[in-house]
């Protein structure tokens, strides 16, 4: 994304103030004109290695599942190549999403790798978390995302949104 999120809940949880703006809000299936909440505040990492200001965070709902938890809530046991990694501790899920002008602060400064099908650690400046499993799943299954479009209008969105954000 090209620009931060902050769910409602944190928003009124710490209190922060926002101001009212029209915009357009551009998704891959939607493009909507309305009036948005923004808000601006400092974002900290637990460890206060990374600080931030942020300006102008969209405030929406974010779409997350129950499989969406944080690293020191799971149980991971089954890859002993984690072992000794302290995960920060932060209750309540995916309340943010931190878009793509702080991926500096997502970059590994440490890595831990087991054998294939185990998950990939890495250390950056928000603390230790987790990747998804490396490998393939089996001979029978595959994984692909990709997403092909006819519409040329759509094509350049597409576009526009993958070398913006990668």
């Amino acid at each position: 994304t090209d620009r931060d999120v902050i769910s409602h809940d944190v928003l009124n949880h710490l209190r922060i103030s926002t101001n009212m703006v029209q915009m357009k809000v551009v998704t891959v299936d939607n493009c909507v004109t309305e009036n948005r909440l923004l808000a601006s505040f400092t974002l900290r990492s637990t460890n206060s290695e990374y600080i931030i200001d942020v300006n102008d965070a969209l405030v929406g709902d974010l779409l997350t599942s129950e499989k969406d938890i944080p690293p020191f809530l799971r149980d991971l046991s089954d890859q002993p190549h984690v072992r000794g990694i302290r995960f920060p501790e932060a209750m309540g899920g995916v309340k943010m999403i931190v878009g793509a002008a702080h991926s500096d602060a997502a970059i590994a400064q440490e890595l831990r790798r087991g054998p294939p099908g185990s998950l990939t650690c890495f250390r950056c400046s928000f603390g230790w978390t987790i990747s998804g499993k490396t490998g393939k799943k089996g001979l029978d299954v595959a994984s692909i995302n990709a997403i092909s479009v006819d519409n040329s209008d759509l094509h350049k969105s597409f576009d526009r949104i993958f070398y913006h954000d990668y």
